[in-house]
């Protein structure tokens, strides 16, 4: 099952146990409740951002996010409505059910 992305002040503490107390992937995971892939995300993403760590603590949550999350927005994806009318013709024709 796919979750969401975890909060920035999830993301901040896995920084701060990487770079300050030089903890284990599995150590970190346990200290934040969360798995070991989520915490080599997050850190693969810091180091992917080309950001310091001392440069990561002075930005501010928007500012975080959007360097480490280039390109998403965080709004979701709008659907488009679908063709009702479409759909019950095709209803209605023989043989064919829900």
């Amino acid at each position: 099952m796919a979750y969401g992305r975890v909060s920035l002040r999830v993301t901040r503490e896995i920084l701060r146990l990487k770079f300050e107390a030089r903890l284990s992937h599995r150590q970190i995971g346990r200290a934040c409740g969360a798995s070991c892939s989520t915490v080599s995300e997050a850190v693969g993403r810091f180091q992917a951002s080309t950001l310091t760590y001392e440069e990561a603590q002075e930005l501010d949550e928007a500012a975080l996010q959007a360097r480490l999350y280039p390109g998403n927005s965080g709004s979701p994806r709008r659907r488009s409505e679908a063709d009702y009318e479409y759909l019950h013709r095709e209803l209605r024709r023989p043989g064919v059910t829900l």
